[in-house]
């Protein structure tokens, strides 16, 4: 990616997001583009509500189904199909889910560890209704993403 990409895009919530970082811009050091322009690009689950505990309610279902998939299409076809995750075995620590507050939070904390430029993640992930997925983008322009540019002191795009 260093030497011919023109960005980075990189899994917020599999605890190496940091040291991913840290790899890339050694990367581009060594091809010689460590002054370049080049997008660090955060990838995760977000999902806000005014209840955190409804949060994850919400949206347990759809991640233990998406992670379940995932597993699955990464498995080998003459190996044995993995066990379906359990929504209660989630590791909620990787997901930004929660209060605007604490999504806010893991956003701000995820930027301390690597200067990510964006953040994508799913606007409406499987099971969660129209309505549902309205508000959490309404809650996330409207109260997380100005607390993080604050934080971070970045003007909006």
């Amino acid at each position: 990616a260093a030497r011919l990409a023109d960005g980075f895009l990189a899994s917020a919530g599999g605890g190496a997001f940091g040291e991913t970082y840290r790899k890339v811009r050694e990367a581009l050091d060594r091809h010689g583009r460590g002054d370049e322009a080049f997008p660090y690009v955060a990838s995760g689950v977000a999902f806000v509500h005014e209840e955190a505990g409804r949060a994850r309610e919400i949206v347990g279902p759809a991640i233990a189904y998406q992670r379940t998939r995932y597993a699955e299409w990464g498995t080998d076809r003459e190996k044995p199909r993995p066990e379906p995750i359990n929504e209660e075995d989630l590791p909620w620590e990787r997901y930004l889910v929660g209060t605007p507050e604490e999504v806010a939070d893991g956003l701000i904390s995820l930027h301390r560890e690597a200067p990510y430029d964006h953040f994508c993640f799913w606007g409406r992930l499987p099971s969660v209704t129209h309505e549902q997925a309205l508000e959490n983008l309404r809650l996330f322009a409207t109260e997380v993403a100005p607390r993080v540019r604050e934080a971070v002191g970045r003007e909006p795009a």
